[in-house]
């Protein structure tokens, strides 16, 4: 999280409070009540989430009370993350490997992010690596490990071990990924969800791009889908948004006029006057 965000943060959570009259202090007891040792240690709804949560209350709102709080949590992942089967980024590995990376990437703990996630990311390669394993995770989950693998990559060594068989793998997780699609792929939800999986297959897509070591089946994975994506306008102005995102991010990466010509459709439909008819 830059800086930016989170000054943007704060505004929106002082402006809350005052416009709409938000107790966030009993929110912030409530959650301190529902963090059971039974709680998941997930990223979407469990420990990690409350975790990074409370580490940037504690500095952002200067409350040390809520950074040993973190701290316990963060202590409670790592001692109980051997019962995490799942390598998912909602409620998996990835998704905590994520936060950890965050968490020193943002000062807030100290660590070799390459050490500390060394254990797990041995369980992901091994998860992806087999079919049994493999074969049962769905697209919206190998998008964000593919996101995951792409953070990981970037903080390894040019050239070294580790370097290599990530790339080895996100090549591998991207021919899998691009075996498992199909015609719901392509379907706009019924309603805006964050889940909504095209915008985040396409900037994921442009992170590894960027990488520059597996662009040519990148660019033609896209040539093959771009007919199906390219032909979608959402009816929902938040799902335009949202594909919006995603189209520019290829747009402004390969500069295909097909692209381009589809985030100008985009934003025209997106105009001031519909933008929050969600």
């Amino acid at each position: 999280m830059n800086y930016d965000n989170e000054i943007s943060f704060i505004f929106v959570k002082t402006t809350l409070s005052d416009n709409m009259k938000i107790d966030y202090l009993n929110f912030d007891n409530l959650l301190l009540t529902s963090l059971s040792r039974e709680m998941p240690l997930g990223i979407a709804c469990g420990k990690m989430g409350a975790c990074i949560y409370f580490y940037f209350l504690g500095r952002n709102e200067n409350i040390s009370n809520y950074t040993q709080i973190a701290n316990k949590l963060l202590d409670d992942i790592f001692e109980n993350i051997n019962r995490v089967n799942e390598i998912d980024v909602k409620e998996g590995l990835c998704g905590i490997g994520l936060g950890i990376n965050f968490l020193i990437d943002n000062e807030y703990v100290k660590g070799n992010s390459n050490l500390i996630l060394r254990h797990l990311d041995d369980l992901v390669f091994k998860n992806l690596s087999l079919s049994k394993y493999s074969d049962k995770i769905d697209t919206l989950s190998l998008i964000q490990i593919l996101f995951y693998l792409h953070k990981r990559l970037k903080s390894q060594k040019s050239n070294n071990e580790n370097d290599y068989l990530l790339k080895e793998l996100i090549i591998h997780t991207i021919n899998m990924l691009y075996q498992k699609l199909d015609v719901h792929f392509f379907e706009e939800p019924y309603s805006y969800h964050i889940d909504y999986q095209i915008p985040q297959f396409l900037y994921t897509l442009s992170l590894i791009y960027k990488q520059d070591f597996y662009n040519n089946r990148i660019l033609n994975i896209l040539n093959e889908v771009s007919h199906n994506i390219l032909s979608i306008v959402p009816i929902l102005n938040s799902n335009k948004l949202y594909l919006l995102w995603g189209i520019n991010a290829i747009s402004e990466l390969t500069g295909k006029q097909e692209w381009v010509n589809h985030s100008l459709l985009l934003k025209r439909e997106l105009n001031i006057k519909t933008l929050f008819n969600i």
